[in-house]
């Protein structure tokens, strides 16, 4: 028989084998005809017309003689057997290729010296095979363990070398799995030919060895894993079944647990807590003679003995069933395992596999959405009925009321059992605020009471509670502070959360205060999940390998941030952020870390006890007290307000609940500023303003009119810079966004009127100035005191806006004083036409009439603001003026501007305008600073 190639595209493999042994093959709509091989085909006179169908079934390939030979004749004929109709290598003497499925990875067997014994073959689609060497380079794939070939363990050497030096060895389902182990560090291994195909000789490898076996989580794995334990007890110095918690049903694997976020050190974790495997002991024989009859089988009996416990079934507030055990709620999912595993140990000295566990946690779980019991769980502290519960640690929950605070052991409210959450101290009596104060550097007596305000209410998790925002220079000291508050009052593991996206709100969920550590900006998701943080969020992602279930978030949190400067310029964020700036540590009063964190530990449970003391005393004194009015968080400033006059505080002829509207109102200015600085938009409109009581336009118009100020004024190059509003659109929502802070700031209302156009604005500029950080506020309002002066930019007032110090916007730009822009013929004439278009359309047009102010020079006043009108220049500053001093002690934000003048020659001017609004109130006198900043600039360093 002379055999005939099969044609290129057969598809290879076994449909290829059996092509290649028959005769006149042709191919017609994607099946195959060849010439029946059987002798006795055609009553002996041979396949004249080709009868015989060839075709690549599911499995295997498919042979139909449409005479009637049977498929055992055809493969006789052919020389092969039924085997060789799948896609299996072919037998040693046919040296084909296996071209139908191709071989995607393969795996050596080596003995103990690293030498090569066989492969294991995995093919896609998935199939798995093993091969040996023929001694002439090829393959033998059939009989692969004969003739003094032995299976081992896969990385036979590695895991020898593991046993001698005491590392822990992982047995796992599969090569893949071990390679994702050694990617993580850790030795693994596993035997050929996958589950259940342990075999005892490969036990003798791990004499002496810690063995850790994961299980797939499907029936053979668990199997394969409880085989591979009665191999190893006895052998190996010990043997434990981890079980992976949250892996796919119906065979996820470790690779599973590691891509779904799973880490060495839980890994780690879970092996430690897991039992060493022990054999189960015989169940005893019933009457019958039949064992087991008598006995139920393990979920059945944990079951029992958690119900036994007493331990309450219920669901949480989202319909998450749990377990009340020692006073902390357990989830009925893979996370009760423990306590199941210590109830089956108790009773019965005996380990539990994962089957009943997972029946067991299942059932129990199903009993509770039976019973109906629901209860709000809450995380470290809750509010309920007037009192505050605080828990220290499992099972150990402290009362605060009015009347003071003590341990309650029956509290009325279930927490969370959560294992980022450390324990806490006992609190002493004893200890004051001044001590909770002693350890950290805040610059002003405003900044410490208000941080004081803020550490005592962080307890009440109930109310919207300000972000704590610790500010500074380089070397002040800022993430060690925002640790004190957390190790005071939260302490967790890991402290700080790290901004992702995805598994943010997850890990919010687990602690109690967020600490955000080192940030000097937020993206906007940031930002706006931050805010909804501090007032309540709400949010649901699906369940880890789940179709439709859902995960829900619901909480209320404290907030600790730090930065050299305010990682948030929006108004929405800065209402609800309390500034505390903190001043730079001198290098001869620097501690150790060491010595710092020890004495913290000394004073801590003084100090806690002192916390709660005024918390108590806050909650009495909040039941009488009524404010004038109340700051953007009600609720918060009320509690505020009541801590200080419980501690009597006072400053001047001010004190108690006076005192903080007092240090509030700064607080909003702060806040102000720091918006107006970190917008773009609201400095040009504040430079608009400054020469005008009035302006009319569409949204379109105001964006036009802008632009040259922009650029003009701001030097901000509004084809490109990202913080510039790129149409008018974006103009309109940034508008919306900054009218309050112009309307509190500057006195600059923005209204709205109905037009066929769109919406007309109209922005006016009130008589009172606003409540202008520069005059002290229109509203009566105290100006700065002199403790926030020096750690303040400029002030602004109506003719001129200053800005420094604080976080620049657009790449580092810095605002400086706005000089008038009178309108040109052109500019009129525009505005003219455009308010004329408004007649007809229901508005008034007589109200738009636009007034333009120029400023009237004072006589006999110069540049210099002296009485010298003619004098042009700047005057030299004397040696001892107030310029002189200021550049010799100078705030942190000048040295950092000074270091942006040494890059960038745009900064000097608005350096100086900064400078002279902080020496002389006024940017107008910013030229007489310029020859001094350039002096210090040519010395090479700091002033």
């Amino acid at each position: 028989m002379t055999d005939t190639k099969a044609p290129p595209d057969s598809g290879g493999g076994a449909l290829d084998r059996v092509l290649d042994r028959l005769q006149n093959v042709q191919q017609v709509n994607g099946r195959f005809k060849a010439s029946c091989p059987v002798p006795g085909h055609g009553q002996g006179r041979g396949d004249l017309k080709p009868s015989l169908s060839v075709s690549q079934g599911d499995v295997r390939v498919l042979l139909t003689c449409r005479v009637g030979c049977k498929e055992e004749q055809v493969l006789d004929a052919m020389g092969l057997s039924k085997g060789d109709l799948f896609d299996q290598p072919a037998s040693a003497n046919s040296h084909k290729t296996n071209g139908h499925r191709k071989i995607v990875e393969t795996c050596d067997y080596t003995d103990e010296v690293g030498r090569l014994l066989f492969q294991s073959v995995r093919y896609e689609p998935k199939g798995f095979s093993q091969r040996k060497p023929d001694g002439s380079g090829g393959w033998i794939t059939q009989g692969v363990f004969k003739n003094g070939t032995r299976p081992v363990l896969y990385r036979l050497p590695k895991v020898l070398a593991a046993v001698r030096e005491g590392r822990p060895v992982w047995v796992v389902e599969g090569e893949k799995d071990v390679h994702r182990l050694e990617e993580e560090g850790l030795t693994a291994t596993t035997n050929p030919m996958g589950a259940e195909k342990w075999r005892d000789h490969l036990s003798e490898a791990l004499v002496g060895a810690d063995v850790r076996i994961l299980l797939d989580n499907d029936g053979p794995g668990r199997r394969h894993a409880r085989k591979v334990a009665k191999s190893l007890h006895g052998k190996a110095a010990s043997v434990k079944i981890v079980e992976l918690p949250g892996i796919p049903e119906g065979g996820g694997d470790v690779s599973d647990w590691f891509d779904s976020g799973g880490t060495v050190e839980e890994l780690e974790e879970l092996a430690t807590q897991a039992f060493e495997w022990e054999p189960p002991e015989p169940e005893p024989e019933s009457r019958n003679g039949k064992a087991g009859a008598a006995k139920r089988n393990q979920a059945d009996r944990l079951i029992d003995y958690a119900r036994e416990t007493g331990a309450e079934l219920f669901l949480d507030q989202f319909n998450t069933p749990h377990a009340l055990v020692d006073g902390e709620a357990v989830p009925l999912n893979s996370r009760s395992y423990n306590w199941l595993r210590n109830l089956m140990w108790a009773k019965e000295n005996a380990s539990v596999g994962g089957d009943p566990l997972k029946t067991a946690s299942g059932t129990l779980a199903a009993f509770a959405a039976n019973e109906g019991r629901t209860r709000t769980l809450h995380t470290r502290a809750a509010y309920h009925e007037g009192a505050v519960y605080y828990q220290l640690g499992k099972g150990r929950v402290w009362r605060i009321d009015r009347e003071g605070y003590r341990r309650d052991d029956a509290p009325p409210v279930v927490f969370r059992s959560i294992n980022n959450l450390k324990e806490l101290p006992d609190p002493e009596a004893g200890g004051t605020l001044d001590e909770v104060c002693s350890l950290i550097n805040i610059k002003s007596g405003l900044g410490r009471r208000l941080w004081l305000a803020h550490t005592v209410l962080t307890l009440l998790e109930h109310i919207p509670r300000p972000i704590e925002e610790a500010t500074g220079g380089a070397g002040a000291g800022k993430s060690t502070f925002s640790r004190y508050k957390k190790r005071l009052l939260d302490p967790t593991a890991p402290e700080s959360i790290r901004l992702d996206k995805r598994d943010f709100l997850q890990k919010a969920d687990h602690t109690f205060i967020i600490l955000l550590d080192n940030l000097n900006s937020l993206p906007e998701w940031a930002e706006d999940t931050l805010c909804r943080l501090v007032t309540g969020e709400g949010d649901s992602k699906r369940v880890l390998y789940s179709d439709d279930d859902d995960y829900i978030f619901e909480m209320k949190r404290a907030i600790l941030l730090n930065g050299i400067n305010q990682p948030a310029d929006r108004s929405d964020v800065r209402d609800r952020t309390l500034p505390v700036e903190l001043r730079r540590i001198p290098d001869d009063r620097r501690r150790s870390e060491e010595e710092l964190w020890e004495e913290f530990r000394e004073k801590h449970p003084r100090m806690l006890g002192a916390i709660l003391d005024t918390l108590s005393r806050a909650i009495r004194a909040r039941e009488g007290l009524t404010l004038p009015r109340r700051p953007r968080l009600a609720d918060w400033g009320e509690y505020a307000a009541a801590v200080y006059e419980c501690e009597g505080w006072a400053e001047g002829d001010k004190r108690g609940a006076e005192l903080f509207l007092d240090d509030w109102d700064k607080v909003v200015l702060m806040q102000d500023r720091g918006t107006v600085e970190g917008s773009l938009l609201a400095q040009a409109i504040v430079a608009l303003m400054k020469t005008r009581e009035e302006y009319k336009g569409f949204a379109s118009d105001l964006y036009q009119d802008l632009r040259p100020i922009a650029e003009d004024d701001l030097h901000v190059n509004t084809e490109r810079d990202k913080d510039w509003p790129t149409n008018a659109v974006w103009l309109a929502r940034q508008l919306r966004e900054i009218e309050p802070t112009l309307n509190s700031s500057f006195g600059i209302e923005v209204q709205r009127k109905n037009h066929k156009r769109g919406s007309f604005l109209i922005i006016t500029k009130r008589g009172d100035g606003g409540d202008d950080p520069g005059n002290g506020g229109g509203g009566g309002k105290e100006p700065f005191t002199s403790t926030l002066t020096s750690t303040l930019p400029p002030p602004h007032n109506p003719d001129t806006y200053g800005k420094g110090g604080g976080k620049a916007s657009s790449g580092g730009k810095t605002g400086y004083s706005y000089p008038s822009h009178p309108r040109t013929d052109e500019r009129e004439g525009d505005i003219r036409e455009r308010e004329g278009d408004i007649k007809g359309s229901g508005v008034n047009s007589s109200r738009f009439t636009s007034t333009t102010t120029t400023p009237t020079p004072t006589p006999g006043v110069g540049r210099d603001g002296n009485e010298n009108g003619t004098r042009e220049g700047p005057v030299p500053p004397s040696p001892s003026s107030p310029l002189e001093e200021f550049f010799s002690n100078p705030p942190d934000w000048l040295a950092t501007q000074l270091d942006k003048c040494r890059e960038q020659e745009r900064f000097v001017k608005p350096t100086c305008a900064t400078a002279a609004g902080e020496v002389w109130g006024t940017v107008t006198r910013w030229a007489e600073v310029e020859p001094v900043l350039r002096r210090h600039l040519s010395k090479g360093g700091r002033p």
